[in-house]
């Protein structure tokens, strides 16, 4: 027998403009077992943003279920919306193990490892996210959405905007991960 799924959507239906709007998922189905990698493809405006969005628990199921973990690491297409823009990097990343529990120090100590083992300088931790680069603010969103150890990690267009040899290390690093 094989083990559950660690996310499963199952018959959802979804509309983000609310329920007068149209479904942009349409009894969709399909589940992820642990150290699974999923790529959604398909044309601009097919649902793929908001089938990630669904399953990280930003937009809500008008029917159907989800069973997925507690615990997401969520990377937006967007990498400035995963940033409080007042705040310094350093501090929108040590926030999810803060909200896991770690111990300032801990979250702290763990935050700069990953943001050191991403290319991120100690200086470029303490702007904010709105004066880092592109290649940069998408490797900061990156050790946001990684640095609690999720148990499934959400990557929406993760290696846009990403010069070739960068992108090239980022789907290493995600090989790595399962």
């Amino acid at each position: 027998m094989s083990p559950a799924p660690i996310m499963q959507l199952i018959g959802a239906v979804v509309r983000p403009g609310g329920p007068e709007g149209p479904a942009v998922l349409k009894d969709c189905s399909f589940s992820i077992q642990s150290g699974q990698t999923i790529v959604l493809v398909g044309e601009s405006g097919c649902g793929k943003t908001t089938t990630l969005r669904t399953i990280a628990g930003l937009i809500p199921l008008e029917k159907g279920t989800l069973r997925a973990p507690d615990h997401i690491g969520w990377l937006p297409q967007h990498p400035l919306s995963a940033f409080n823009p007042r705040w310094p990097v350093i501090r929108s990343v040590v926030e999810p193990l803060r909200l896991a529990g770690a111990s300032r120090a801990e979250a702290r100590q763990k935050s700069r490892k990953l943001l050191e083992s991403l290319k991120l300088s100690r200086m470029q931790w303490d702007l904010r996210p709105s004066a880092l680069s592109g290649g940069q603010l998408r490797r900061a969103a990156i050790a946001r959405a990684l640095v609690a150890a999720p148990h499934l990690v959400l990557a929406d267009e993760p290696t846009a905007g990403l010069d070739p040899i960068a992108a090239l290390q980022l789907i290493d690093l995600f090989k790595n991960l399962s």
